[in-house]
């Protein structure tokens, strides 16, 4: 193979791998378990489990019983379960407790 050859099948091959990357950290997301304790969406934030988590309502999808809701449902003492990007910046909210508050947002 002349040097030509072999640099176009590694520039190929870098794409690729550039690619797979891409692709694999735009999937790659981080599903955990907690209780909101402080809501502070107006600047960015909310506090999950001890931990402040950046919050933006062009990113982060709040959702009840798989129906996409408004994040003005979310409310302290709520159990969610919630996903982070590989960046940390939280990109989806699902209420699952407790049973009284659930049942209460159904009901309205």
């Amino acid at each position: 193979m002349d040097n030509k050859r072999l640099s176009k099948v590694a520039l190929r091959l870098l794409v690729f791998l550039l690619m797979s990357l891409s692709v694999q950290e735009a999937f790659s997301q981080d599903v955990q378990i907690g209780t909101i304790e402080r809501l502070d969406q107006d600047n960015g934030s909310i506090v999950i489990s001890g931990r402040a988590l950046p919050y933006s309502d062009q990113v982060t999808e709040v959702f009840l019983n798989d129906h996409k809701i408004g994040s003005h449902k979310i409310d302290v003492g709520m159990v969610v379960r919630y996903t982070l990007n590989t960046s940390g910046q939280l990109l989806r909210i699902e209420l699952i407790g407790p049973s009284e508050m659930i049942r209460e947002l159904e009901t309205n």
